[in-house]
């Protein structure tokens, strides 16, 4: 068990390979936080921050509304994009958009 583990504040698992987690963490750490996060194999972060919520998956718009409940978000904006990458890795993690890290 994960020393930070107590910090999870809620935790969705849609499918087999996504999990969804709201931690509460020391913002000063998130750097550090985040590198521990993506050590564990076969782990990354898609998404990360307050304002902006990330979602990446495969299927189509309704298929992936459906998944995840978006048509329940409360918000100002939302961006769609719909195909994988062509040049680097062919899977979720290598598709638009991506999450740039500011700390």
């Amino acid at each position: 068990m994960l020393k930070w583990e107590k910090k999870i504040v809620k935790e969705e698992r849609t499918l087999p390979y996504s999990l969804r987690y709201e931690i509460q963490y020391d913002k000063k750490d998130l750097l550090e936080f985040s590198q521990k996060i993506e050590s564990i194999p076969g782990v990354e972060i898609l998404s990360m921050g307050k304002s902006l919520e990330v979602i990446k998956d495969l299927g189509n718009a309704k298929m992936v509304c459906d998944r995840y409940n978006l048509d329940k978000l409360v918000g100002t904006h939302a961006i769609g994009h719909a195909r994988m990458a062509t040049e680097s890795g062919v899977d979720i993690k290598s598709a638009p958009p991506f999450l740039g890290l500011s700390f």
